[in-house]
């Protein structure tokens, strides 16, 4: 017997008219989750950046949903953080940002200044400020480096965004967060290093977590991107089967803080490009997410009661 599962990252409304908290909860019940934390970038303009849209999306999908939701908070870079104290007096969960450039209205980049100015002020709402973590300058150049050798093959999406953009924007969120005194969780961690840099911050005695991603866990570079092309892209890049192997390692060793599925629901039309860098990140998950964490314990020789711990059980702040 397991607790029901709490996935801390779901995309329910990315893209418009394609799934919504009906599609995104029936999927989550299917698959023992009991609880979903949505995203503030919604599709068609809605960034859930005010305590007026966060209430607005709060009705919206509770006319739809099958099992409880939790919603995030984020902030519009040209209005600053000064909505970020309404949002948590309306309910908010926590508060996302991203130090990428995924959409400038929909997901933008949070620059280090206003990011540090965010975080400064979730501090006093006692919530979490939890950031997508890859460096954008080094994304930009290296994106448009491979575009420029005119390959189209799968392996140009992790070149594109090597481990080193992941894990300096990783140093920067919990630089701000020991400065600021605010909570920091990083909400998809592919590679080792970002769990030790983790482990680091924790051992300093900042308030530290750190989000693993089941398909980190269960796919690797070669033997699963090189077959799904655009349905395996997600960013950060599903990497080696060696990192894979590593985030198990850390896994074991308590330093994998919630496991989750960053799940979104795209269209086929908008994962099917022979050009792996022109198809949308991410893929679904909430229906096997529980599955496949009791299968890799269970293949690894390692307790289930991880799974408890790391779909429902964990705090913030804990290291176990």
């Amino acid at each position: 017997m397991l607790p029901g599962t709490i996935d801390g990252q779901v995309h329910s409304r990315s893209q418009k008219d394609q799934e919504d908290f009906i599609w995104s909860t029936r999927s989550a019940a299917a698959g023992g989750v009991t609880t979903i934390v949505d995203m503030p970038y919604d599709a068609g303009g809605k960034l859930i950046c005010t305590a007026e849209l966060l209430t607005e999306k709060a009705v919206s999908a509770a006319e739809q949903a099958r099992v409880d939701f939790a919603l995030y908070g984020t902030i519009r870079p040209s209005e600053g953080p000064k909505h970020i104290a309404e949002m948590a007096a309306a309910g908010a969960a926590g508060f996302k940002f991203s130090t990428f450039n995924t959409h400038p209205d929909r997901f933008p980049r949070i620059p280090t200044p206003l990011l540090y100015a965010a975080f400064a002020e979730v501090a006093k709402t006692g919530l979490i400020a939890g950031v997508h973590n890859e460096n954008d300058e080094c994304v930009q150049v290296w994106s448009e480096a491979v575009k420029a050798t005119g390959r189209t093959d799968y392996l140009t999406h992790g070149e594109s965004r090597p481990p080193i953009a992941e894990t300096l924007a990783i140093a920067e969120v919990y630089e701000i967060a020991e400065a600021t005194g605010c909570p920091a969780h990083i909400v998809h961690c592919s590679v080792g290093r970002g769990y030790e840099l983790a482990q680091a911050y924790r051992a300093q005695g900042v308030d530290a977590t750190i989000e693993a991603c089941i398909h980190y866990l269960v796919c690797s570079e070669e033997e699963d991107v090189s077959r799904l092309l655009g349905r395996a892209k997600c960013n950060p890049p599903i990497r080696s089967a060696e990192e894979r192997e590593s985030l198990w390692q850390h896994l074991a060793a308590g330093h994998i803080t919630i496991v989750s599925t960053d799940h979104v629901s795209w269209s086929l039309s908008a994962k099917s490009s022979k050009v792996m860098l022109e198809n949308a990140s991410g893929m679904p998950g909430l229906e096997v997410l529980s599955s496949l964490l009791l299968d890799g314990l269970t293949d690894r020789n390692l307790p289930l009661t991880h799974a408890a711990k790391l779909l429902s059980g964990n705090r913030r702040g804990s290291s176990a």
